[in-house]
């Protein structure tokens, strides 16, 4: 098959309507869509003038300016679509011009979808929202000491700075507390905050679970990829606890 059939075979596959003319504004090639959504039959209109038979067809005008015109409405007996005409180019001269027939119908189908899926995504992003909250603040953080009191007076002031803050001291003095509530005083308190115990996660999977991967990325992969943590809380708070126990390399990636 050469390439002009081959592109006439794809031009007839087309969903969409397609109507081509030369620079004398005769029609040379309508696909079956084309027929479909006007009801102006191949026989009919291929070889003629396009303005006698479709008097108000602006496509002509497109040829004659080389000026394209885009989502024009038009109606034909109950069927509402929308034309897009540009003119055909070929070495600097306008050759003719193609009009790309869409029926308002699979538009206004393609829009709800559309917006049905936006809608969607809002609400997983809500829910991801309202899922990963931070529970405390500094409210909760009950001082008496000079020296509490001047840590929790230090870390207000931390989070108001957009800054990676490293929380250190033994185990049960309030590390957890205090990533809750610097991240509630902090401008990020709207957006999500998760936190991942390093020490649960061996590193590869630990890895996984913070960037993500890619399809088919490594064997046992999820079919499609997965998110990381860094990307779903894109704006938020990451707390990484026991983040002394992550193997070394992958603490270098975070560097990076």
């Amino acid at each position: 098959m050469n390439i002009d059939n081959w592109l006439k075979v794809v031009m007839d596959s087309l969903y969409d309507g397609i109507l081509i003319a030369d620079s004398l504004h005769i029609v040379r090639y309508v696909n079956p869509s084309y027929s479909r959504i006007t009801g102006v039959s191949y026989e009919a209109i291929v070889g003629e003038k396009l303005v006698e038979l479709r008097p108000g067809a602006r496509l002509p005008e497109v040829i004659d300016s080389g000026k394209e015109l885009l989502r024009i409405l038009r109606k034909e007996g109950n069927t509402d679509y929308v034309v897009n005409m540009t003119p055909i180019i070929r070495e600097n001269k306008i050759v003719g011009g193609i009009s790309v027939v869409t029926e308002i119908n699979d538009a206004y189908k393609l829009s709800k979808e559309l917006s049905k899926f936006s809608s969607q995504l809002k609400k997983l992003e809500n829910h991801v929202r309202q899922m990963q909250k931070a529970r405390y603040t500094f409210d909760d953080i009950i001082c008496v000491d000079s020296l509490s009191l001047k840590t929790k007076a230090t870390a207000m002031k931390v989070a108001k700075k957009e800054i990676n803050v490293l929380l250190y001291g033994e185990s049960g003095t309030g590390k957890e507390l205090y990533a809750h509530a610097i991240h509630n005083e902090s401008n990020r308190a709207g957006e999500p905050f998760i936190a991942v115990n390093c020490a649960s996660l061996e590193g590869h999977l630990l890895e996984s679970e913070l960037f993500g991967y890619e399809d088919a990325s490594f064997t046992g992969a999820k079919k499609g990829g997965k998110i990381g943590i860094f990307e779903v809380a894109n704006g938020g708070t990451v707390f990484l606890d026991e983040i002394s126990d992550m193997d070394y390399a992958l603490q270098a990636k975070l560097y990076y």
